[in-house]
């Protein structure tokens, strides 16, 4: 579904690796659809999806949105379960999520990893290069732990020449940056699957607090 919603706008040249990268070859790998939030009206019994080449079309990664029916997801797989899969050290990123995920041992943080880091780590196929960046999802901890753990973070970042984002996920399903909870605001912008809202950022930090 996904494929026949799209294919009518594509360019001649795009729709052979539109095609590939949606429905996949005969023995080739499939690349997983990500869900992501949609602004328009919602298509009944459907998830809102998008797909990410691995390869690029003129210096930019090909991006594709659609949906797919929920009938025909046949796995979910979240950030915190992609972290468990084996990886090649084979870029700065990549070298980087070995010492944060070491990191987040220590501090005892619940980890995951998206982005295209996640992409190559789940697929196999070559997402990442010298320049990406390594985007970590946390779970819910207390603000002193996030502290350290965004002190390390920075370390790590300047060791392997690599920008690291952290968003902490909230009890709530929203994930906020962690680099926002330490600037001087009163709010603070938290993502969901469904809107983009702004929290006041004494919640989040009472939130934390009660974390065991």
């Amino acid at each position: 579904m996904a494929f026949e919603r799209v294919a009518p706008h594509l360019p001649p040249r795009e729709f052979e690796l539109v095609k590939q990268l949606i429905i996949g070859t005969p023995g080739g790998i499939k690349i997983p659809g990500i869900v992501r939030r949609e602004d328009r009206k919602q298509i009944p019994d459907t998830i809102p999806v998008g797909f990410s080449s691995p390869f690029r079309i003129d210096g930019n990664r090909l991006r594709i949105a659609g949906f797919v029916p929920t009938s025909a997801v046949i796995q979910v797989v979240s950030p915190f379960a992609v972290i468990d899969r084996e990886f090649f050290l084979r870029t700065p990123c990549l070298n980087a999520l070995v010492e944060v995920l070491a990191v987040a041992g220590e501090l005892g943080l619940k980890l995951g990893v998206w982005g295209s880091s996640a992409l190559e780590i789940f697929t196999g196929l070559q997402y990442t290069d010298e320049a990406s960046d390594l985007d970590v999802l946390v779970g819910m901890t207390r603000l002193d732990t996030i502290r350290t753990f965004t002190n390390r973070l920075a370390e790590i970042a300047r060791t392997f020449h690599c920008k690291v984002d952290a968003e902490l996920e909230l009890n709530s399903g929203y994930g906020v940056k962690v680099a926002e909870l330490f600037m001087h605001t009163d709010t603070v912008l938290a993502k969901g699957l469904n809107d983009v809202i702004l929290l006041p950022k004494h919640d989040i930090l009472a939130e934390m607090t009660e974390v065991q």
